[in-house]
């Protein structure tokens, strides 16, 4: 072969490698035109389709946090701390020698000291003082800032609205049980044997989740009720079928965020967790999907990459923050309150009057105001 016949066949070699390269970049850029594509359309449509419970549960969860917005309760007064003090001598308490008083405490009597203080200055307060006075206008609720020694008063003026209805069965019982399962929970053992679960003692009615059997029935009156038969006890209850189900708007938010667990019987509330799942999947996808779509502008890339650094780590330290004051004292139980002694125990060594006003300040406070 000549020495042109060479050059000819190098250079023919030369030009289809960068055509082929441009055939693999075609074919590349082509897909990744369509998956950002996807990306996008999925982002916006997925938002447009789930907007009612993304703007739902947004505005529940800030409800949360804000026991008087949208509610019958105001703040009537503040206090400023001078005036607190000026008036009932109260000023805030310092966690280092309440520590240090209630270590004396676990040692009082003892040979050696059984316990020692550690970190003084880590010694913090938590949770707030209230105490509720009734009168005719309503409910008032006095909270003490054990942080900064200042105080509010909070008022539920009283209810206008008339006591809700109830059937002439309501509060009877009736004998309507599951037959197979009623008294005989030895059935129910086999079940956990052929799980290789040997229970230690006998197994418990979970009396919190027990069965409601919804029906209509009508009066001699002609009047329709909504009736509910608790299938544990058998005990009967109802309201009219006309009267609405008596929530003001702040109710049935915070009502609707509350609703968890898929029910076993497909029906409105079935689709509505399928929604509440759907809108949290949603949200992980809009923070993954809002990164992608931001990496496609590279003039942002390197402030986006310092946004996000720093995101992380006020993040990382906001949660891990929260999840050791959680995570500080006793385990709560499935209730969602403190496993503790009896009361005989837990208030030991007070008088009738403190043992009092810590029954009140404690037992009787709106489940909003934590």
């Amino acid at each position: 072969m000549s020495t042109s016949e060479n050059s000819k066949s190098n250079q023919s070699a030369i030009s289809k490698a960068p055509a082929k390269n441009r055939k693999r970049r075609r074919f590349a850029g082509k897909h990744y035109s369509r998956f950002m594509k996807l990306v996008r359309r999925t982002h916006m449509y997925t938002g447009l389709i789930l907007l009612p419970w993304v703007l739902l549960f947004g505005a529940s969860g800030v409800l949360f946090n804000h026991p008087t917005w949208l509610a019958s309760t105001k703040i009537v007064h503040r206090y400023n701390p001078e005036i607190v003090k000026e008036t009932v001598g109260f000023s805030p308490p310092d966690p280092a020698s309440f520590a240090t008083q209630a270590v004396a405490g676990i040692n009082h009597g003892a040979d050696e000291p059984a316990s020692e203080l550690v970190s003084p200055g880590k010694a913090r307060l938590t949770g707030r003082l209230s105490y509720t006075a009734a009168t005719e206008a309503g409910r008032h609720i006095l909270w003490l800032n054990l942080h900064n020694g200042s105080a509010r008063i909070e008022t539920r003026p009283k209810s206008d609205k008339k006591p809700m209805e109830r059937p002439v069965f309501a509060g009877s019982t009736v004998d309507v049980k599951i037959p197979e399962l009623d008294g005989d929970d030895s059935k129910l053992l086999k079940l956990l044997e052929q799980a290789n679960i040997n229970p230690s003692d006998e197994i418990k009615l979970r009396s919190r989740s027990s069965p409601q059997l919804l029906f209509q029935v009508r009066g001699r009156d002609g009047r329709l009720w909504n009736a509910t038969c608790n299938l544990l006890n058998g005990r009967l209850d109802g309201r009219a079928t006309k009267t609405g189900a008596g929530l003001d708007l702040r109710s049935a938010i915070t009502r609707l965020h509350q609703l968890h667990h898929y029910p076993d019987n497909l029906g409105a509330r079935w689709l509505w967790t399928l929604a509440a799942d759907a809108t949290g999947l949603m949200l992980v996808f809009w923070g993954v999907s809002g990164v992608i779509m931001w990496w496609q502008i590279k003039p942002t890339r390197l402030v986006g990459v310092g946004g996000l650094i720093i995101a992380a780590v006020i993040a990382f330290l906001v949660i891990s923050g929260t999840l050791t004051e959680l995570g500080f004292g006793p385990p709560r139980s499935s209730q969602g309150v403190s496993i503790e002694r009896n009361d005989g125990n837990n208030q030991r060594g007070m008088t009738s009057e403190e043992k009092s006003a810590s029954t009140n300040a404690l037992g009787k406070l709106p489940a909003e105001g934590f």
